[in-house]
């Protein structure tokens, strides 16, 4: 859960590219949470597909090739 974040600063988000009833609500809650803690929202961890299994692989493998992920 994002109200637990324990010292993290760096939190991305897979979040679907269509217009669904749950791709708001949720980019909004992970913002308003990253709010909360002082953390700024960064685009380029932000990554939107479409909602399947295989999607959602290719954006954690964006996610785990991303500059910042390679640097710890």
């Amino acid at each position: 859960m994002l109200s637990d974040i324990q010292g993290h600063s760096r939190i991305a988000l897979i979040n679907s590219n269509n217009l669904s009833v749950n791709t708001t609500p949720k980019f909004n809650g992970y913002a308003n949470c990253l709010r909360e803690h002082g953390i700024p929202v960064d685009p380029e961890i932000i990554i939107n597909s479409e909602f399947s299994a295989e999607a959602g692989k290719r954006s954690m493998q964006k996610i785990l090739a991303h500059p910042i992920v390679q640097q710890r």
